[in-house]
């Protein structure tokens, strides 16, 4: 996979449904259904799966509004843990 990218709610199906539509087979779409508590172990998996890939998060509210600014320290957290875990 080249992109894994995170989301929660409604966007997840307008996701895979632009992915069907553009054949972007190397794209892996991830549904955080809960936020709090946050899934630490999910998240942890699907970077251990998609271990190459660019992580990115996806909402359709404002930068400033929705989840990313509860998701954001955390995903960092896992993400960086698991890259002091390989090293």
């Amino acid at each position: 996979m080249e992109k894994l990218i995170l989301c929660s709610g409604q966007v997840y199906y307008d996701l895979v449904k632009a992915r069907a539509d553009l054949k972007k087979n190397k794209i892996a779409i991830v549904r955080i259904e809960q936020i709090a508590p946050f899934p630490i172990r999910r998240i942890l998996e699907q970077l251990d799966m998609h271990s190459h890939a660019r992580v990115v998060w996806c909402q359709e509210e404002h930068f400033n509004m929705g989840a990313w600014s509860f998701v954001e320290p955390r995903v960092n957290k896992v993400y960086y843990t698991t890259l002091m875990n390989k090293t």
